[in-house]
């Protein structure tokens, strides 16, 4: 039987209450305190962060904010209840969208306490606590780089404006060259035909710079558009009083600088080529153009229904044209064939 005794039952209790507190000290505040001291560090963390960091319910109202958010927009926690009290009132709605979703981005502003605003990257990603959603807001502040971005933006178009200069007065200058040759070609006994090949091939270069510094592409030129001027300036630069149709197949590519002048200088040879004796003896004829990616290759196919070419001569010939068209095509890393059959058929691939 236990005692009666008033202060043996106490003395008992204690006994008891002694060793329960003993072994829940024992036992479970070592890993309290251990995770109580992981809170404390993840709240420094979340505290001396950079970014805006808020929890708010599905209201808006916020349940938790860290303090480097209060101290760069000038509140103290007490100053705001509700997100949308630092959300300037036109971006309420977008806000309120972006709570519907599970997960979302965009930039908006925040309002300080002084009455400024901060420009953020804001993403929002809705969890769960206790079965109810609360939305996690992390903000970044992003005035730096948007000033970064404009900088940018400025030394882009400042760049752009002397490289369209650039190429406009190369166009000018190899116009002036062609206007020289034109008038030494007048007042010379050297052959006028040489001198007018050499302008054709001057202002095939021409071409590329004009299209260039007219083009928002500062590097590059759509060949098609580039293709089809070239052939209409030969066709007026060869008045053969000869009936002269041509068949263009060429694809939309766009090209690098360096592979469309030396690219545009073979077809003018090529075509010049043509022009000046692919008809001889013949009233009329015609010119097909094509031009087309095969997979990893660019193919150039110039043929006509003329008198034909022989094969053998395309790599001996002495004609200064065809042997640019070799060094040409050698600098493109490609391949010149020509097939003479029913007329003639140029044909160039390289890598493109």
């Amino acid at each position: 039987m236990p005692s009666e005794n008033p202060k043996g039952r106490e003395d008992l209790r204690e006994a008891i209450m002694g060793f329960g507190e003993k072994s829940v000290r024992k036992s479970y505040y070592p890993q309290l305190r251990e995770t109580f001291h992981k809170l404390q560090r993840f709240k420094a963390l979340l505290d001396h962060t950079r970014d805006f960091i808020f929890l708010v319910d599905v209201n808006g109202k916020i349940v938790d904010v860290n303090k480097s958010s209060l101290q760069k927009l000038g509140y103290s926690k007490e100053d705001i209840s509700s997100i949308f009290e630092i959300i300037p009132t036109e971006y309420n709605d977008n806000f309120r969208e972006l709570l519907s979703k599970k997960e979302a981005s965009m930039e908006m502003p925040l309002l300080k306490g002084d009455g400024g605003l901060i420009l953020t990257e804001m993403n929002l990603n809705i969890v769960k606590f206790n079965g109810d959603n609360y939305a996690v807001i992390v903000a970044r502040d992003i005035i730096g780089r948007k000033k970064l971005e404009e900088e940018l933006r400025k030394s882009l178009e400042e760049k752009e404006i002397l490289l369209k200069e650039m190429h406009h007065r190369s166009k000018n200058n190899l116009q002036i060259i062609s206007s020289l040759l034109n008038l030494q070609a007048m007042t010379t006994d050297a052959k006028k035909e040489t001198f007018k090949e050499t302008q054709d091939r001057i202002k095939s270069m021409a071409l590329i710079h004009e299209q260039l510094y007219q083009s928002e592409d500062l590097a590059r030129i759509n060949f098609k558009e580039y293709a089809e001027k070239l052939i209409k300036n030969l066709l007026n630069s060869y008045p053969m009083g000869k009936s002269v149709t041509t068949k263009l197949d060429i694809e939309n590519i766009t090209l690098e600088v360096d592979t469309a002048i030396p690219l545009g200088l073979i077809m003018n040879e090529l075509l010049t080529n043509t022009l000046k004796y692919a008809f001889f003896g013949k009233d009329k004829g015609t010119i097909e153009v094509t031009f087309k990616r095969l997979k990893d290759n660019l193919e150039l196919k110039i043929a006509d229904d003329g008198i034909g070419f022989p094969e053998d001569k395309l790599h001996e010939s002495k004609s200064l044209g065809l042997k640019l068209v070799n060094v040409l095509v050698r600098q493109l890393e490609g391949r010149l064939s020509v097939k003479s059959q029913n007329g003639s058929c140029f044909k160039i691939i390289f890598k493109g």
